[in-house]
């Protein structure tokens, strides 16, 4: 499985004051996230049960407002991780993957395909450039961003370049308007293409990835630094695994990204 979204966790006071006891499910996704956005937390999960694990410790109340906001935003969004198709072609390229939503679910009474919540305005958004749906994917991104410790903690934000043809980037809009928002700087020159590449259903993924990579332009400014990239739809995710590689391999300690929709398939349109 490559895509999660943490169903439920509990924190409850463990008797002495700032004393809490905290259990969560999907321990091997989410337990070294928490870990990482808390470093000074010593947390020492302890698994319970097959895909759960609790931790007692003390944490000061903005601490524990914190990590709830943390546990929050694992419930409302996805995380991302290789799926089957591209783990013999990447590793580690992306810290952390995360998708506002899936573009699409099943209607309950129906049940035919219907856009979420995010995927209406990332559809109007892409391809009628509609304004109102670009406000509302920039200020769930800003928020995003402003309540996860990582993502607050960037030193610049980037998106997966367009082809240099092509007139209107979605993901370039975004990370504009976004960036002021939370006060990071615009990156959008950091990644550039100096050519431009097969759309996605054009090649097999063998040569999709070289070819994009081929095509990649970094700025050495991305050494030593920890960015965000930013992008409309997460498919195969051979395209933003690709451009994370490229981040990685200029000097980039830390890449992370953040999507408006993840699809339902996780291999590109043939």
């Amino acid at each position: 499985m490559s895509r999660y979204r943490m169903y439920s966790y509990s924190m409850i006071p463990a008797g002495a004051a700032d004393r809490w006891h905290i259990k969560i499910y999907m321990c091997d996704t989410y337990a070294p996230i928490v870990q990482e956005c808390f470093p000074h937390v010593p947390f020492n999960f302890t698994r319970i049960q097959k895909g759960a694990c609790e931790a007692t410790i003390d944490l000061p109340m903005g601490d524990w407002a914190r990590l709830r906001n943390l546990f929050e935003l694992f419930k409302a969004h996805i995380i991302l991780k290789l799926n089957e198709h591209l783990k013999k072609h990447f590793t580690d390229e992306l810290d952390q993957c995360f998708a506002l939503d899936f573009n699409y679910q099943l209607d309950d009474e129906t049940q035919e395909k219907v856009y979420t919540k995010f995927g209406q305005p990332e559809y109007h958004a892409k391809e009628f450039a509609e304004e109102s749906a670009i406000q509302e994917l920039t200020a769930s991104m800003a928020s995003f961003c402003n309540r996860h410790p990582l993502y607050n903690g960037i030193d610049a934000i980037a998106a997966v370049p367009p082809n240099p043809s092509k007139t209107f980037h979605l993901p370039s809009v975004l990370v504009e308007r976004v960036a002021a928002m939370i006060g990071k700087p615009n990156g959008i020159r950091l990644v550039t293409k100096s050519q431009d590449t097969a759309k996605a259903q054009a090649l097999p993924v063998d040569q999709k990835i070289p070819a994009i990579a081929k095509a990649l332009v970094i700025h050495p400014w991305v050494k030593g630094k920890r960015l965000l990239l930013i992008d409309d739809l997460y498919q195969s995710g051979s395209t933003i695994w690709a451009v994370a590689r490229a981040l990685k391999q200029a000097g980039a300690i830390q890449v992370l990204s953040l999507t408006c929709v993840k699809s339902w398939r996780d291999t590109d349109n043939q």
